[in-house]
Parts: structure tokens; sequence; C-alpha cells
């Protein structure tokens, strides 16, 4: 190109000088013909005119001498001028091209100079970067680099590279398409050449380069040369990386996130309506997480939730995903399925292997998992439909007692949406004052008189009827209600409670059930305190029940509640004894006054002799730690005496009444 230009600035110089030549030389030839047309003027006039002008003189003889010496003297002069005037011209001639030479030969120098200066500058300037500066001669196939690519890569010119070497140098998993990109560009398929791949340096390793160039071609539309300069961009490369995992990937298990499984779950759709196949998702979520994580410490659990997901990939086939979408809840997408059959034996394999022991802090415990299934194109057609039909079968599963999995079917849907309107009904229950509160008797097994009562509420559904707290208290648990059920039902009871000691009845404890979210709520005692000075009932009268599972929700903090309860005179008992955790370890650590014998122990006396030992066993357990005993769920006459006779200190039970209402309750006491 350089030598393109000097040759082009040569010829405009040459030009200059033919024009210069040119324009002298017409003027030469004007001054020539002015000059003879003006002597030959003067020698006609005066052949004509110099008698005339000589007729005043008398000497013939001096007469003939100027005739023919004046016209010499003329010629002479005129000759003298034309002389001049050519001399002059010539000097003219020569003197403009020589200086018009200089000038010009100046500009070109100072343009050299400035155009090595900017070199110099360019070259300085990429000096101080990670660019490198190439050129290939595509018909020689010769490559050029600049110094930068011994710094950024570690090889030097002396490879002597041409267009083979080079490609090898790519990335295998980049090559075609870097050979791509280049060939479309020399096509004249896209406007320019920029690609991104990663370069094995001379130490083998691996770096990202962001490849530019701009290519020439010749008349016939082949690609002479190509330029352009290669940069590193490795590091943008990595933040990049770094920034998608922060997007599409989970933290703590880095499994893919719900955002990454939406959009491969999306395309797997898409490919299985194009390709007529189905796709399934396997949606896990795993049973009473939140107990197991405050039990062991939110460490141990989140090392539980790694674990848990590094199990489940065993699961996952080929080109199929396995995400966490939140919480304890995972998701395994499959395309590609050949029957259902299929789906339903990884679900059931994947409840086995979670049934193994788990060792976190040297603590052995056993986790479950409850699994909804839902396969395309039968319960679901797209992203939305599929994954919530798969979580409706996963709620069917908890329902139906955990530790299964359920295939979704469409009377799941009317199930949920009975659900949906049962919650509608449920959130504005309280302000209807739908609920009222019935009471069942407990029996002191000495005198056997009424000595307390467990208040239970019930709900007068405008469309069902009265329900159980089994229909919707799980719920209320679920959509945070229990706190504001929870207190009412606190109130109701201590007010009626005072309104029998006010009516002169003898007096007794009413026992009022506490959930785990009403016990973590901050402004659980401050509510208890408000409740009881409202309702002006002394703290004696009012007994907790509280379940083994609350209790280890959080210990410490349990612990810490029930102590500032005693404080305040309130009676706690633990209830449901023997059904969960049954640890004399917390047990003695517990301030509680009694134990609430759980039915399932009650139903089998006089059917087994180990039910009857194990009721035993509890007694006796509960007298050697100052606890007293109430025995649930008494419906026979030969349970009553079983436990009578084992010195159990209290019962209730239909064999001595039912909930009943207040009124009723009052007869009986």
């Amino acid at each position: 190109m350089l030598f393109s230009l000097h040759k082009e600035g040569a010829w405009m110089q040459d030009n200059k000088f033919r024009n210069l030549f040119s324009k002298s030389f017409g003027s030469k030839q004007l001054v020539v013909l002015r000059f003879v047309a003006v002597y030959a003027l003067i020698g006609v006039l005066w052949n004509i005119f110099s008698e005339q002008l000589l007729s005043f003189l008398d000497n013939v003889v001096f007469i003939d001498y100027v005739s023919k010496y004046f016209f010499v003297f003329i010629s002479a002069c005129f000759f003298y001028v034309f002389l001049i005037r050519v001399i002059k011209e010539e000097e003219k001639f020569l003197i403009l091209p020589t200086e018009e030479f200089k000038r010009t030969y100046r500009n070109s120098k100072e343009s050299q100079q400035k155009f090595r200066k900017a070199a110099e500058r360019y070259e300085l300037a990429l000096s101080g970067t990670n660019y490198i500066i190439w050129d290939w001669d595509i018909q020689e196939d010769k490559m050029y680099f600049s110094e930068q690519l011994k710094e950024v890569l570690g090889y030097d010119d002396s490879m002597g590279f041409d267009y083979k070497t080079v490609v090898n140098l790519i990335h295998p998993d980049d090559r075609e398409h870097s050979i791509k990109t280049l060939e479309d560009y020399l096509l004249g398929k896209t406007s320019s050449f920029e690609c991104e791949h990663r370069v094995k340096t001379k130490s083998g390793e691996y770096i990202w380069m962001m490849s530019h160039g701009r290519a020439i071609w010749d008349d016939d539309g082949r690609p002479l040369r190509i330029a352009g300069f290669h940069s590193d961009i490795t590091e943008r490369k990595m933040w990049e990386a770094k920034t998608y995992k922060m997007a599409f990937y989970d933290s703590l298990t880095e499994l893919p996130n719900r955002a990454l499984f939406m959009e491969k779950l999306g395309a797997a759709l898409k490919k299985a309506y194009e390709e007529n196949s189905m796709v399934s998702i396997m949606l896990l979520d795993l049973d009473n997480f939140r107990t197991i994580n405050e039990t062991i410490g939110h460490d141990a659990g989140d090392q539980l939730l790694k674990s848990v997901g590094i199990l489940l990939q065993r699961f996952v086939r080929e080109a199929g995903t396995i995400a966490r979408l939140e919480g304890d809840e995972f998701v395994i997408l499959q395309p590609n399925v050949t029957n259902i059959e299929e789906v339903t034996h990884i679900a059931e394999s994947i409840i086995h292997s979670l049934q193994q022991p788990w060792i976190m802090d040297n603590k052995e415990f056993y986790i479950t998992a409850s699994i909804g299934i839902g396969v395309y194109p039968y319960h679901g057609s797209d992203v939305n439909t599929l994954l919530k039909n798969a979580d409706t079968a996963m709620y069917r599963a908890k329902n139906y007692g955990k530790n299964t999995y359920q295939l979704f079917d469409q009377q799941m849907n009317t199930d949920i949406l009975e659900r949906l309107e049962l919650e509608s009904y449920l959130r504005h229950a309280l302000k209807r004052n739908e609920f009222f509160l019935v009471y069942q008797p407990q029996i002191d097994t000495k005198t056997g008189l009424v000595v307390g009562a467990e208040a239970l509420i019930r709900w007068a559904h405008p469309l069902k009827g009265v329900l159980s707290p089994i229909y919707f208290i799980p719920m209320a648990e679920e959509t945070g209600l229990i706190i504001s059920i929870g207190e009412w039902v606190l109130y109701t009871a201590c007010k009626q409670n005072k309104a029998f000691q006010d009516a002169g009845l003898p007096p007794i404890r009413v026992a009022v059930n506490i959930s785990g979210r009403q016990l973590q709520h901050p402004d659980f005692l401050d509510m208890v305190k408000r409740t009881l000075e409202q309702t002006g009932l002394d703290p004696c009268w009012l007994e907790l029940e509280i379940t083994e599972t609350v209790v280890m929700s959080d210990l410490n903090h349990t612990i810490s509640i029930l102590n500032k309860l005693k404080d305040m005179g309130v009676h706690v008992s633990l209830d449901d004894f023997g059904t969960g955790y049954s640890s004399l370890n917390y047990l003695k650590r517990l301030p509680i006054n009694a134990l609430k014998m759980d039915k399932s122990f009650v139903d089998g006396i006089a059917a087994s002799n180990n039910e009857e030992s194990i009721a035993k066993g509890l007694i006796l357990l509960a007298h050697s730690m100052n606890l007293s005993v109430v025995a649930e769920g008494i419906e026979t006459q030969e349970q009553y005496e079983f436990i009578k006779r084992q010195k159990c200190d209290k019962v209730q039970g239909y064999l001595f009444g039912k909930p009943m209402p207040p009124e009723e309750f009052a007869r009986m006491l």
C-alpha cells in the first residue's frame, strides 16, 4: 500500500512538470511570432517612408549611409530585445519547475515524517495493550504477527505461521465455528470478520481471543489478503461465565436454578412436539425438612441439600436436567421418555435411595421425600401447566402420608379448586364469626371427677357444615392464618373458663393447642399475657399443649419460651408423646408439667402385649421425671381399667364424653 502511494505521488509530480513545460513553450512561440511581425512591419514601413524621412538631408552619401546602417541598428535592437526576452523566459522555465519540485519534495518529506511518527505512535500504543496485529497473505499463505504475539501467547514469528498452523491452535470445540465465520466473510456473506474462540498458548493452556479482520479482493472477487487484530478477552469471558452462573445456577448445590430449568423445559417441550415424543418432570420435596434443618442446624442442613442433589444426579439420564427450584424442592427433567412406567420406576428408586441413613455432624437421621410426576403431552402441553400439575401431584403425595410419589390425574385439579375455594372461605371465617369451641372433659383417675378440658375448634362452614380442624388447620398453618385463629382460640377458651368460675362451677384447667408458627411468633408471649389480663383468668388454670415436632423445630428457643410461660404460672404439656423423637436427652431439659400419651398406644391395649408394655413404660418414665400423664382416646372400659392400674393421672376420650358445647360441659361440671 505504501509503495502504491509512492508511485502515485511521483506520477502527480511528473504531470506538474509537463503542464509547466507546455505553458512555457506556448508563450515562446507567441513571443517569436510577435517579434517577426513587428520586425516585418518596421521593415516595410522603413522602405516606404525612408526616402520622405531622409529628404531633408542634402548629402546623398550620408543618406545612403543612414539608410543602410540605421535598419541594421534597428534590427540589432530588436534582436537584443528578443534574446533578452528569450533568456528571461528560459530562466522562468528552469526556475519554476525547480521551486515546484523543491516544494513538492518538502511536502512529501513532511508527509513521510508524519506517517513515520503516526506509525511510531501506533506501535507505541499497541505495545501497552494485549492486541496482536496480524496480516495474512492469502495468495502466499503467509501470516505476520506483531510482537504482542509472544507476550500474549508465548509464540514468535520464527514458527513460520500459515493458515493450517493457526487453525490447529484453535480449541477443537471452537474450530469449526471459527473456520465457518472466516469463510462466510471471505465469500462476501458477512460484512466483517469477527469471531470469539479459545486459542492454545505455548504453555498448553487455552485463553479466549476476539479476532477482527478486514480483507481486500482482486477484480475477480478473489481475496488477496486480510489483516486485523486479536485481543485477549479471557477476563471478560470469566466474568460472563460467573455472571451466567449467578443468574442460572443455584449457589448452594451448583445445580441449575428455576430460570434455567424453565428455559430447558421449554426447549424440551418444543423438541418433543416436533418429534412426537414424551417428556417427564418429577417434582421432589423433602418431607419435614424445616424440622430436620432446624434440628441439625442450618449449616448441616445446607450440606444435606448438597448431598441430596448429588444423589439425585444418579437418576438423570443423558440429555436430562436436575434443578433446585427453591428451599428443599428439586425437579428432574427427562426428555425422550418411552413410557410412564419408566418414570414411576425412577421415582420408586429415588424414594428408596433417600431412605439410607444420613450422617451430619456425627448425627444419624433419616429423610423421606414426596414426588409429583407430570408427563407431556398427557398432563400439560406447556411449561407452566406441566409444572403446575406436577406440583399438584406432589402435594397429593404429601397428603397421602408422604414418602411416596403420585402421578397427576385430572381429579387432582378438582381437589385443588376445592382447596382454593376452602382457603378463600377460611380467610373470611374469623370475621364472620364462623368458628366455635367445644370442650372435651379430662377425668382424674383417682376421684373420677372432671378436673380439666381440652378446647377444640370447629368451623361452621356456610356450605359444608361443621368441619373438624383436620380439614382446615393444616391450611391455616400454610397460609399463616393460624396466628390470628390461634389468638382467637386462646382468648375464647380463657374467657369461657373464667365464665365457668364466675358461675360458681368447680375451677378446672383448660388446655389449648399451640402450633409451631404461633410459638415462633415474636408476639407470642405478649399475646398470652394480654389474653390473661383481658379475660381475668388466673394463669394456673391455663394449660398450653405443644407437640414434639414443635419442640424440635428450635429446641433452645422453645425452652426459653416455656421457661417464661412457667414463670407466668402457665402449665405446659407435651402432646402426642411417643410418636416423634421421644428422646430423654431433650425431654429432661423441657420445663413442662405433663405428658399426653398418644391415642395410638391406647388403641393397642388389650390387643397387644407390646402396646401394653409401651404404655406402662411411658407412664413410669413420666412419673420418674415428676410429670403427670394424660391418656388420650379412651373408648372402652377395658382400656380405662388398664390405664388406671398403671396409675395414669388423667384420661380423656369418648368413654367419658365427646367434645361438647360450653353449655353442655357446664352441666357436666
